[in-house]
C-alpha cells in the first residue's frame, strides 16, 4: 500500500467501462501456447452505455455505428497487448477503468496479466499489480495501479455469448461470426498480420465480440 499515491483514490476520478476481447491463435513457442493477435475495446461511461443500450433496443444502427466509430479501438498485431497497456497508461489520468469481458476469468485476464508482468524494464515501473484474486484455475480479478479492476459477465450468466445475445434480444450489437480456423492457417503460413491489417472482417468481429 505504501507505493500507492493518494491521487489513486481521488473522489473526483471518472469511472469508465472498458469492454475488451482478445482473438488468439495456437502457437507452441509462446507461454500458454496462446498468442494474441487482435484486441478490441469499447470504452464507455454511464451515459454512453445508456445511449448504446437505447439505440440497440430501437434498432438504431446509425447510432450504434457512430458509437462504435468513436468509442471502439482495435489493436492489431502480436504486440496488441503492449499497445493496449500503453493506451491504459496514457488515458488513466483521473480515471478508473473496469475491464469487462465475457469468460475473461478463464481466458482474457490471463493474457492481459501475463503481458503486464512481462513488460520491458523501462515500462515496468509504470505498472503496479495487486489484489490478484483467483479460484482454482480462474483468474477472477486483479488490480492495476491501485484503481483499475476486471469484471467477468459470464460469472453471472449461463451459456455462450451468442445464446445470451439471443436470450436478451440484442439487435444491432449481437455477436458476429469469424473463421478462426482460417486465422490459424494464415498464422501458420505467415499471412495473418497482412490479412488483419488489410481486411475489416476481423476488426468488425472483434469489436462486436
Amino acid at each position: 500500500m505504501k507505493n500507492i499515491k493518494i491521487k489513486d483514490y481521488d473522489k473526483n476520478r471518472f469511472n469508465k467501462y472498458v469492454i475488451f476481447d482478445y482473438e488468439t491463435i495456437i502457437d507452441f513457442t509462446v507461454s500458454s501456447c496462446m498468442q494474441e493477435y487482435s484486441m478490441s475495446i469499447l470504452v464507455l461511461n454511464d451515459e454512453e452505455l445508456e445511449k448504446l443500450t437505447d439505440a440497440d433496443e430501437r434498432k438504431d444502427i446509425n447510432t450504434v455505428n457512430n458509437i462504435r466509430k468513436n468509442n471502439c479501438i482495435t489493436f492489431l498485431g502480436y504486440d496488441c497487448s503492449k499497445q493496449f497497456i500503453k493506451w491504459i497508461l496514457k488515458n488513466q489520468i483521473n480515471t478508473s477503468f473496469t475491464f469487462i469481458g465475457f469468460n475473461n476469468a478463464n481466458f482474457d485476464n490471463f493474457i492481459l496479466l501475463n503481458a503486464l508482468l512481462r513488460l520491458e524494464d523501462e515500462d515496468r515501473e509504470t505498472v503496479r499489480i495487486s489484489n490478484i484474486f483467483y479460484n482454482g484455475s480462474q483468474l477472477l480479478n486483479f488490480t492495476l495501479n491501485g484503481r483499475h479492476n476486471t469484471f467477468d459477465i459470464h460469472k453471472h450468466l449461463m451459456g455462450s455469448l451468442a445464446n445470451n445475445c439471443k436470450s436478451f434480444k440484442i439487435n444491432c450489437c449481437a455477436k458476429k461470426s469469424f473463421d478462426h480456423h482460417n486465422a490459424q492457417m494464415m498464422h501458420k503460413n505467415g499471412e495473418l498480420i497482412n490479412f488483419i491489417n488489410n481486411n475489416d472482417e476481423l476488426k468488425e468481429y472483434n469489436e462486436y465480440d
